[in-house]
Order: structure tokens, then C-alpha cells, then sequence
């Protein structure tokens, strides 16, 4: 099982294991990974809703496997710097018609 994995219960301590997604991101591609996060922060910025296909559009080229989309946007998530705000069929014919979730960036609180 690769890094940052869901998986059942620890069987030594019988609690369950957390996801990580900073794990499985420390595995990727340091170049992808500066491409994919300088869209999503350009995306958040806007306030408008974005999804990886909105990140794919801007051109940022799929990662090397694609459950990396998925830990990036949860990082950013678990950062407070993004919030879901639905989801959406995907588009694209790779998805073959798969539901991807629908973000937009948080706005801090104005000084």
C-alpha cells in the first residue's frame, strides 16, 4: 500500500489509520506539483467555482497518477484556503462520466 492510503484498522492497535494526502503529494513530481498549486491559487483567488478539469483547461498536465489531484485539493481544503461547494460529471472522456468535486477559495476576513 502506497503512502497516504486509506486502509482498515491498524491490526496491532485495532484504531483506525488517518489519511494523509501531504504523504502521497511528497511523492510526486516537485514541477507538476508547482504548476498544480500555482493554479489552484490563481483559481482561489477568483472566488469562483474550479475542479481539476478547470486546472487541466489552464494547463496544467495530468500527474503521473491521478489520485494526485485528489490530495493537492484536500491539502488546500485542510489548509482553509479552499472549501467544496458541490460537484459536478466530469466532462472529460478519461473520467468516462466519474464525479469530481467543485472548490472555491475561502476570503479571509477583511482588516
Amino acid at each position: 500500500m502506497n503512502p497516504g492510503q486509506r486502509s482498515g484498522p491498524d491490526r496491532a492497535t485495532g484504531t483506525a489509520k488517518s489519511f494523509q494526502p501531504e504523504l502521497i503529494l511528497g511523492h510526486s513530481d516537485d514541477w507538476w506539483r508547482d504548476c498544480a498549486e500555482r493554479a489552484i491559487t490563481q483559481c482561489a483567488t477568483t472566488g469562483e467555482p474550479f475542479s481539476a478539469d478547470t486546472l487541466i483547461d489552464m494547463g496544467v498536465p495530468e500527474p503521473d497518477v491521478p489520485q494526485r489531484w485528489g490530495s493537492l485539493l484536500s491539502t488546500f481544503h485542510r489548509r482553509g484556503l479552499i472549501e467544496q461547494v458541490g460537484f459536478k460529471t466530469s466532462p472529460r472522456q478519461t473520467r468516462q462520466g466519474g464525479v469530481i468535486r467543485v472548490w472555491r477559495g475561502v476570503r479571509g476576513e477583511p482588516s
